[in-house]
């Protein structure tokens, strides 16, 4: 119990909560491909064709649709993990600002390995450097 006690003192102290802390995997994964996406968008582009099995050319559109490339790994991953089309997963990521309700929308359940995974940062991505 004192653990618990001490744990949550911790947040309070450092100002995350419990939320913000999930998502510092997410950020720094994105920041990360972000990063990579900069220095070369073209090679970063055929490593998300590749690791998907999707045209590059699709890939372009979706990288051209979002906010930063690394969304467009992220709609792409969840494109893959719920079976629904890219097309799809990028109009719930055009109508909601946060990850949590674009994973709920597409239908991914909060308890599942796949949400855990993406709160994590915990993804498998062939082509990235991390």
């Amino acid at each position: 119990m004192k653990i618990v006690f001490v744990l949550l003192a911790l947040f309070i102290i450092s100002g995350v909560t419990i939320a913000e802390a999930g998502q510092v995997g997410l950020g720094s994964y994105l920041q990360r491909l972000d990063s990579q996406a900069k220095n070369d968008l073209n090679v970063f582009s055929s490593k998300l064709s590749s690791h998907f099995g999707v045209p590059e050319s699709q890939v372009r559109t979706v990288i051209s649709t979002v906010k930063k490339p690394s969304h467009a790994f992220v709609c792409l991953q969840l494109s893959q993990w719920t079976q629904k089309p890219i097309e799809q997963v990028v109009e719930v990521y055009k109508a909601n600002n946060a990850w949590t309700a674009i994973l709920e929308k597409v239908g991914i359940k909060p308890e599942s390995a796949e949400f855990r995974d993406m709160k994590d940062g915990n993804f498998k991505f062939s082509g990235s450097k991390y």
